[in-house]
């Protein structure tokens, strides 16, 4: 088994699973609950900032409350979807 991921949207699988696990397995008040917003509004501004290509109409949903449209983003030539 490999220490490391083999590209950015398995990174972004696990990072969406923990964020996930954080708010199912806390209260909404806890500081866990808090941080794992706070961790996941900084990562998906750092993989906004690091992508080269976005499609525009999936920007509209990235700003939407359901996220019903995963956030297409195309970096180094491999697209990945980002889903919310």
């Amino acid at each position: 088994m490999s220490s490391q991921y083999e590209n950015e949207n398995d990174l972004i699988v696990d990072l969406r699973l923990m964020f996930n696990n954080a708010r199912t397995f806390n209260e909404d008040s806890s500081q866990i609950y808090k941080d794992a917003n706070t961790l996941e509004k900084a990562m998906k501004a750092k993989v906004m900032k690091l992508s080269i290509q976005s499609d525009p109409s999936e920007e509209a949903a990235k700003r939407s409350a359901d996220c019903a449209k995963p956030l297409r983003i195309t970096t180094r030539g491999t697209t990945f979807l980002v889903y919310c």
